[in-house]
């Protein structure tokens, strides 16, 4: 995802580019909401997209900026957790991948197939949006 955002910010005005925030591990655990408020005051974005988010501390976050979430900023995520129903974003499904999983292998099996790379076969799956309160509604059509 980091190539396809970096690679459209090439078709944006250099004054309107907003660089990502791109953290190592230990930055994650121990500067995340530093470095969080710091880069959404800096840049004034009006949305984030993170890849994922432990506990939906973002939204706090932005409140705490003053930030209206999902009025004036919205707050979504590329792979949405179950367990944090306030913030947006796209499921990647994981009970339908582990289910589709277990219908190749068995498959594979069905059909004596081994890792050979002459069987290769790439199964691909759509995520879900989930919509959440970190985020405008649609509007009606």
């Amino acid at each position: 995802w980091v190539a396809g955002f970096l690679y459209s910010q090439l078709q944006v005005c250099p004054s309107q580019r907003i660089e990502p925030v791109i953290l190592s591990e230990k930055d994650r655990s121990e500067r995340f909401k530093e470095i969080f408020m710091q880069w959404v005051t800096q840049t004034r974005a009006d949305a984030v997209i993170l890849t994922t988010s432990d506990n939906g501390e973002e939204y706090d976050w932005a409140e705490e900026l003053g930030l209206s979430v999902s009025q004036a900023f919205g707050i979504a995520v590329l792979s949405h957790r179950s367990y944090i129903p306030r913030i947006a974003g796209v499921s990647q499904r994981p009970q339908m991948v582990g289910a589709t999983a277990m219908d190749v292998l068995a498959s594979m099996v069905l059909y004596n197939i081994t890792s050979d790379k002459s069987t290769y076969q790439e199964v691909s799956l759509d995520g879900e949006w989930i919509d959440a309160p970190s985020v405008r509604p649609a509007p009606s059509v």
